[in-house]
């Protein structure tokens, strides 16, 4: 297995480093699946229990240079990677402490082995007797608004190849037909409400209605809140092969689920990353699925499931 990268475009170097940073806050855990078009990044399947990411980045909108060659199983249509890694470690490769100061000009990835013995220099190579641990070297180019002067840091982001038998548990899962679908008002104004609401009760109720009213709402022992949203535009769907997820059903004039509040507010911090437009599908009493749109070329969707009220 192959694979190097490299991006020559600041702003999508920065954009990509605040991906990570929201990834970091959806899970601790994050599967990256590389093809020959597009870059995943899927949360594991043995820790979704409270919420499901998914995320897909066109290889050609980010990438000037892009090399891969995978492993193609019997039964899959194309070659593949996958890996897996923590989100923490993946955040702190591509932050830039101060982007104000120090300009991203080059980032550059390549999938290596290295040797972790105790006691030996590393390198990147396969060393007869080391752990030949696999990385994800992660080269970036600064250049000092000051000085004009070019720092370059490089750091390995230790990464776990993905057993193959595991492999279909990451391939895009078909979504059912959703009862509501609403655009969201601003993520800003969604994470100032639940903010307030997370003090009243740890679960906070998301309902939707096709004449495009948008309600959150929670209540304790002693107060019950409730915040509506009156003008939410409604997303005319085309169901094509390109939109497998993107179908509304004929059904109920509302639709509502109970989720964590904190899961909300985590999938909230996807502002940071100036999404073009903000969508909200509901089954009701089943699961709310959050879908940001970041240009053409790139989207992140995270599913919260329901959770009962005992």
């Amino acid at each position: 297995m192959k694979f190097r990268g490299k991006v020559d475009n600041g702003e999508t170097i920065i954009q990509l480093g605040s991906l990570a940073a929201v990834v970091a806050r959806l899970c601790k855990k994050v599967v990256l699946r590389l093809t020959a078009e597009k870059l995943y990044l899927i949360q594991p399947s043995t820790s979704s229990s409270d919420g499901i990411l998914w995320c897909e980045i066109v290889v050609s909108s980010f990438f000037s240079e892009y090399f891969f060659e995978g492993i193609k199983p019997d039964d899959y249509p194309n070659e593949e990677i996958i890996l897996e890694m923590p989100t923490d470690d993946f955040h702190r490769a591509l932050k830039i402490d101060r982007p104000d100061k120090t300009i991203p000009t080059t980032l550059k990835l390549k999938l290596s082995r290295e040797d972790f013995s105790a006691g030996q220099k590393r390198a990147h190579e396969t060393t007869v007797g080391g752990s030949k641990q696999p990385v994800i070297v992660i080269q970036l180019n600064l250049k000092q608004a000051s000085t004009g002067k070019i720092l370059t840091l490089t750091r390995d982001l230790k990464v776990e190849i993905l057993a193959r038998r595991f492999w279909k548990e990451y391939l895009e899962p078909t979504m059912p037909e959703f009862d509501i679908s609403l655009f969201l008002p601003q993520l800003s104004k969604i994470k100032s409400v639940a903010d307030k609401m997370k003090h009243i009760n740890k679960y906070i109720i998301v309902r939707a209605y096709k004449d495009g009213r948008f309600q959150l709402r929670t209540k304790g022992s002693t107060i019950k809140t409730t915040v509506n949203f009156p003008k939410c535009d409604r997303p005319e769907w085309q169901n094509t092969d390109e939109n497998p997820f993107s179908t509304q059903k004929e059904g109920p004039e509302e639709a509502m689920a109970r989720v964590p509040v904190k899961r909300l507010i985590d999938f909230t911090s996807g502002d940071q990353l100036k999404p073009t437009r903000c969508i909200l599908n509901i089954l009701d009493s089943q699961l709310i699925h959050c879908f940001l749109l970041l240009g053409v070329d790139v989207n992140l969707q995270f599913l919260i499931p329901n959770v009962q009220n005992i």
